[in-house]
């Protein structure tokens, strides 16, 4: 329906050719402009500086931006003020691929976010702490939203409930969608009751998906009759929040 949000599985090929039939096409970011100088954006801005992108960072604080413009060889810096305009034009926000908003301040990170989608920047990143202020974003059309805290909670989650499992058969990977279900990745051990079975043949649990198949290095759409094997990446799709192990995907 209108307004729905749309999770795709799918290879690399088949998504760039499912985006290509929606008109939805990826442009790699070549230049990127960083408001804020903390710690996220030194060590952002050193990956895209491996990855040839250029990236200016712009902060108010003198002492870090000279910190960061000895740290970073490859990077602008610059002095100043995100929240006024002036200065965002001036400094080249309008002529970037991508702009993220990672001050200190949540409110000051949602005023440059919207200024610079206003500015039809085609990619904006935004940095939420308080989850009263994240609760917002989505109303407001911030459409990528990253928060610090509810990463590091994943993390900590993950960890615990992979150490709930049996031995190896927790979990890889956990990713939460939208508060009400979660994306699961575990690695099929030799004990897992599902090996050698067609997917068909398999029992799943309610409010169960099964969504992907990794095989030496290779994704597989899990259809019917593929079978599960020793070592295989399974990718599960669960509005259940108990399942801790592989086997517990299973009735």
């Amino acid at each position: 329906k209108e307004g729905d949000i749309v999770h795709v599985v799918a290879s690399e090929s088949q998504m760039f050719a499912f985006c290509k039939f929606l008109n939805v096409h990826w442009r790699r970011a070549k230049n990127v402009f960083i408001v804020g100088g903390g710690k996220i954006s030194y060590y952002l801005a050193k990956e895209l500086e491996s990855q040839n992108v250029n990236v200016k960072i712009l902060d108010k604080d003198k002492e870090r931006a000279a910190a960061l413009s000895a740290s970073l060889t490859k990077t602008q810096v610059f002095v100043g003020d995100g929240s006024d305009q002036e200065v965002l034009d001036e400094e080249g926000l309008k002529v970037s691929d991508a702009c993220v908003a990672l001050t200190g301040m949540d409110e000051l990170n949602v005023i440059i976010s919207l200024y610079a989608k206003k500015m039809k920047i085609n990619k904006v990143i935004t940095k939420i702490d308080r989850a009263s202020v994240l609760a917002m974003a989505e109303p407001l059309g911030l459409e990528t939203v990253i928060s610090p805290r509810e990463f590091i909670a994943n993390h900590i989650l993950r960890y615990v409930r992979a150490h709930k499992g049996e031995a190896g058969s927790g979990i890889n990977t956990l990713y939460q969608i939208n508060d009400k279900a979660e994306a699961l990745e575990f690695t099929v051990d030799d004990g897992f009751s599902g090996i050698g079975k067609a997917i068909k043949e398999l029992k799943l649990k309610n409010n169960v998906l099964l969504c992907g198949i990794v095989r030496n290095n290779e994704f597989i759409l899990p259809r019917g009759d593929k079978e599960i094997m020793a070592n295989d990446k399974l990718i599960v799709i669960t509005k259940a929040r108990q399942i801790s192990a592989l086997e517990q995907i299973l009735e």
